[in-house]
C-alpha cells in the first residue's frame, strides 16, 4: 500500500527539521568558541591570537591576526629591525590542520635614539595571518609560539605560547575583523600601481661613511618620505 501524502509530508517535514536543528547547533558551537586566545601578559607587552571569523568556512581559508599592545615608551620590531632589536617571530609547531599560516609585517615606524635607527611598533600592533586549512571545513587549532624582543631604556626579550581553536562551520565575522583588516590596509603593497617607482640607486660618500642615494619619483608629492633598506632573508 502506497504511504499517504500526509506522512509523506510528515517525514519531509521531519527530515527538514532535523537537518536545520544540525545547522543551528553547528552556528551555536561556532559562537560559543571565542575568536581570540587568552593573553599572554608580560610588565611591558601583552600578545595573542586573534580570529577574523567565528568559524573555518568551505574554502578553509581564512585571516587571523597576532595583536600585541605594549606598555607606553615600549616597543617591539619589524620584520628588518634597523641598528638594533630582533623581529617578531613564530612557530607554528603543534598546530592541527594547519597548511600554512603566512605572516604580513604592517609598516613599521622609525625610531631613532643614540645614533641608531630601528624600525618597529609601539602601543599595538597587528600582524595579519592568512591560515589555510590541510582539511577545509574541519576546525583549526593554531598553537603559537612566540618570541619578541621589547625595548625602552632597556630590552627584555619574550616568549609566548598562544592556543586558539577555530570550530568548523560557517565563516561568519567575528568582532576582530575590522581591527585585522585596519592593519592589513598598512601592509606595504605594489608601489608600481599607485605611481611609485625608483629611478636610480647608487652608493655616495667617503668610503668610510658610505651613503645610499635613492633617486625615486611618484604620481603624487611626496609627503614626509621615508627610506627602509632591507638585506637578504634571515639578514637584520
Amino acid at each position: 500500500m502506497a504511504p499517504s501524502g500526509r506522512g509523506a509530508v510528515r517525514r519531509v517535514g521531519a527530515a527538514a527539521l532535523a537537518l536545520g536543528l544540525a545547522f543551528a547547533a553547528a552556528a551555536a558551537r561556532a559562537a560559543a568558541e571565542p575568536a581570540e586566545s587568552p593573553w599572554a601578559r608580560s610588565d611591558e607587552a601583552q600578545v595573542r591570537l586573534v580570529s577574523a571569523v567565528t568559524g573555518t568556512g568551505e574554502a578553509g581559508a581564512f585571516r587571523a591576526g597576532l595583536q600585541f599592545e605594549l606598555q607606553p615608551g615600549w616597543k617591539t620590531y619589524w620584520r628588518s629591525p634597523g641598528d638594533a632589536g630582533l623581529p617578531v617571530t613564530v612557530d607554528w609547531t603543534g598546530s592541527e590542520n594547519l597548511a600554512g599560516a603566512d605572516m604580513a609585517w604592517p609598516a613599521p615606524h622609525r625610531f631613532s635614539l643614540f645614533g641608531l635607527d630601528t624600525f618597529g611598533y609601539e602601543r599595538e600592533v597587528v600582524f595579519p595571518l592568512a591560515i589555510t586549512a590541510e582539511r577545509p571545513a574541519a576546525p583549526v587549532r593554531l598553537k603559537a609560539h612566540v618570541s619578541y624582543l621589547v625595548c625602552k631604556e632597556i630590552c627584555v626579550p619574550h616568549t609566548a605560547d598562544l592556543d586558539l581553536s577555530v570550530p568548523g562551520g560557517p565563516a561568519a565575522p567575528s568582532p576582530h575583523l575590522q581591527l585585522i583588516d585596519r592593519y592589513l590596509s598598512q601592509v606595504p603593497g605594489d608601489g608600481a600601481a599607485h605611481g611609485l617607482g625608483l629611478d636610480s640607486v647608487a652608493i655616495g660618500g667617503a668610503a668610510a661613511a658610505p651613503v645610499l642615494e635613492v633617486v625615486a619619483r611618484s604620481a603624487l608629492p611626496f609627503q614626509r618620505p621615508d627610506l627602509i633598506v632591507e638585506g637578504p632573508p634571515g639578514l637584520h
